[in-house]
């Protein structure tokens, strides 16, 4: 799926330190190996905040009865001057059911509301799963500009840490199965993952 023009650019490297920064700030004491797990990642976002140019901005999960087809969202509220990670019912429901999908689908609204915070802020609505803006026109910014591209690189990188995988490399079992099973992933999300380490591993690790 196609998003809009991010304020910033991001790379892999980019993406990797600031998941890396939001998973130990969010889930202390869990290490590289260790899944999240994703009800306790949702409920403990009102515990965070995000920067917006001079000042922070907590962060606010909800459950809320979405339009037909929308999963999840992000969105900045006025009233409670906060970022909301709204779920849909159903969406929080299979998340309490461990379902691969609900989990990455936290995930990515979680990258959303890190990573563009001041976008939200600036439109004041429902930003980047609105179907308003995804209605098939051509992407004409780089995917490294793109707020969904942004998104699931965030999400990915939180939820399969590069260290992480490189312990699972070190033991000989850096295989998009076991990457699936020890990170509570799907294999899709998994083979994607493991495709991009390999291929960019100097820059996702140790910066």
């Amino acid at each position: 799926m196609k998003g809009i023009r991010a304020y910033r650019a991001q790379s892999y490297a980019s993406l990797e330190r600031v998941a890396a920064d939001v998973r130990a700030n969010i889930l202390p004491g869990w290490s590289d190996l260790d899944p999240v797990p994703g009800l306790v990642l949702f409920e403990r976002l009102d515990d965070y905040c995000v920067p917006v140019e001079e000042s922070k901005i907590r962060l606010q999960y909800a459950v809320e009865s979405l339009v037909s087809g929308i999963e999840a969202q992000a969105y900045y509220s006025v009233d409670e001057e906060a970022v909301v990670v709204a779920l849909s019912e159903t969406t929080y429901e299979r998340l309490h059911a461990g379902t691969t999908r609900a989990l990455f689908t936290v995930g990515h609204e979680l990258g959303h509301a890190v990573l563009h915070s001041a976008e939200l802020v600036d439109r004041r609505l429902a930003a980047f799963e609105s179907r308003a803006l995804h209605r098939g026109s051509p992407r004409t910014h780089p995917a490294f500009m793109d707020t969904e591209w942004q998104a699931n690189g965030f999400a990915a990188a939180m939820l399969m840490p590069a260290r992480g995988l490189v312990q699972l490399e070190m033991e000989g079992r850096l295989d998009s199965v076991t990457v699936a099973r020890t990170y509570l992933v799907s294999l899709h999300a998994a083979e994607l993952r493991v495709k991009t380490f390999l291929e960019r591993r100097h820059g996702l690790v140790g910066k």
